[in-house]
């Protein structure tokens, strides 16, 4: 698919690609990621926390872009709790918002899916917040450049990432849920690189890295919820 070639164009530039085996097709992996009752039992609280957190916190009416929007479920899921939120999809993979788009249309709500790399964005409206969910921010090699973007095009980013509470045991099953596997993990100073066959590395953040973008930050079941404010 053309995520899973973007994702390993990018780890080969840095030198990141660690595989053995075919990766499932990215549809079967992100419909895995939204099945909860087979995901272990802290992603299952780590999907409804940030779900909870945004259905509770966001203001009413508020315009929302979420990067990586994936197959949409998750802006569905928030948009049938808060209907009144204007929200949008951005994701790499051209697959992807065509089957977010289907997933919206036949539950019949209205979100906006555009394909785009937040990296080096298409022409994007001013949203009061930008979101980063699941950590897929860590998935992003230029994670610094991607806050810095969603920063430029909104007022306040919110982001959630792995943290040490996500164990390299508990990766492991939930890389393996997802049909592919952990092979090793590397750690630096203010993060850990998680080995993932077929996808590179997979970044798991300690509290120092995010505080080199923001002061606000809680925690979460599996790591960090951060609020970073936008750039005027």
């Amino acid at each position: 698919s053309r995520m899973i070639r973007t994702l390993l164009i990018r780890s080969a530039r840095h030198g990141r690609i660690a595989h053995t085996r075919p990766v499932p097709h990215p549809q079967e992996i992100f419909q895995r990621c939204d099945q909860l009752d087979s995901l272990p039992r802290l992603f299952r609280d780590n999907y409804e926390w940030e779900l909870s957190v945004l259905e509770r916190e966001l203001p009413p009416g508020a315009s929302v872009l979420q990067v990586g929007s994936m197959d949409g479920l998750r802006l569905i899921r928030l948009s049938m709790r808060r209907p009144d939120l204007r929200l949008t999809g951005l994701d790499i993979d051209a697959e992807l918002i065509e089957l977010a788009r289907a997933h919206a249309g036949g539950a019949g709500i209205g979100i906006q899916f555009i394909l785009g790399d937040i990296t080096a964005p298409p022409p994007l409206e001013r949203f009061d917040y930008a979101m980063c969910l699941n950590n897929t921010l860590g998935y992003i090699p230029e994670d610094g450049l991607a806050v810095a973007r969603m920063r430029q095009v909104a007022g306040s980013v919110l982001v959630s990432v792995y943290g040490e509470r996500t164990t390299d045991g508990l990766a492991g099953e939930y890389f393996g849920v997802l049909g592919t596997a952990v092979t090793g993990v590397r750690h630096l100073g203010d993060c850990d690189l998680i080995i993932v066959e077929g996808l590179g590395e997979v970044r798991r953040y300690h509290a120092e890295r995010l505080e080199t973008w923001t002061t606000e930050k809680q925690d979460t079941p599996l790591g960090y919820w951060a609020r970073i404010a936008g750039t005027p």
